[in-house]
């Protein structure tokens, strides 16, 4: 038996606005099960290529907790996906300790410039309590069918 993730639906089924939420342990481990949530989120508004970049940077937000949040133990962190029928964003929340101004990056930053260059924004809030990434993401020209996008 898979164990499923906390999920949380909010909004009306037929509605162009949709909210989902999940919260995991920040493993390694639950990764896969939160680009199932992502793909399933996004079953329709984007195009395959389109869809593999946004699963791609939001894999990549969510393995930054796993590597840098919890240092000395694991935490959780929280996948928030809302569409507005226009757009959709994503956060990726933990109560880790923040991204230190001017430390170096093991991964010398790509991570972070990837998630830029594949989104149609990227805010990054960080502080002693935790970080917040906040993704944005359009669909491809020509997709209006009031699905996510």
């Amino acid at each position: 038996m898979r164990e499923r993730p906390d999920r949380r639906r909010r909004g009306l089924r037929n509605s162009v606005s949709r909210f989902e939420e999940i919260v995991v342990p920040a493993e390694p481990a639950r990764l896969g099960g939160v680009r199932e949530e992502l793909r399933a989120f996004l079953s329709a508004g984007f195009d395959d290529e389109t869809l593999g970049e946004i699963v791609l940077a939001v894999n990549e937000a969510c393995a930054n907790v796993c590597i840098h949040a919890y240092p000395t133990g694991v935490g959780s962190m929280t996948v928030r996906m809302t569409s507005n029928g226009r757009s959709v964003s994503i956060e990726i929340e933990d109560g880790g300790r923040g991204i230190a101004a001017g430390a170096p990056s093991p991964g010398a930053g790509l991570g972070l410039r990837m998630m830029r260059e594949l989104s149609a924004g990227c805010e990054i809030v960080s502080g002693p309590s935790g970080t917040l990434v906040r993704l944005r993401f359009e669909p491809a020209v020509g997709v209006s069918d009031g699905r996510p996008g």
